[in-house]
């Protein structure tokens, strides 16, 4: 079973470039959830969903589309036509800049 990018290309469609979310909005949950693993693995509760995440995101752009998916058994998914789009904004923190 192949990507949900590949899976959607059609004709004469390719893939241009692939992204992958950042792993520094996680820290922080990752962290509070190993710290709380010993209390009845209440941790997990807080780790697993955050991994699963950021592990079954995927955003591509192809020569015609930009493509968004997020999620493993919910899924979202957003994908724009290239030649539909009259602007474009970027909402970008210090540490977005920095990594």
């Amino acid at each position: 079973m192949g990507s949900y990018v590949d899976q959607s290309l059609t004709r004469n469609e390719s893939v241009i470039s692939r992204a992958q979310t950042s792993w520094i909005p996680t820290i922080i949950p990752v962290i509070i959830g190993i710290l709380l693993l010993p209390f009845y693995g209440l941790g997990l509760l807080i780790i697993v969903p955050v991994l699963l995440r950021v592990w079954s995101t995927e955003l591509a752009l192809t020569n015609q589309r930009v493509i968004a998916k997020v999620g493993l058994i919910r899924r979202n998914t957003v994908e724009l036509r290239i030649d539909k789009v009259e602007s474009l904004g970027i909402h970008q923190g210090i540490l977005g800049r920095i990594f």
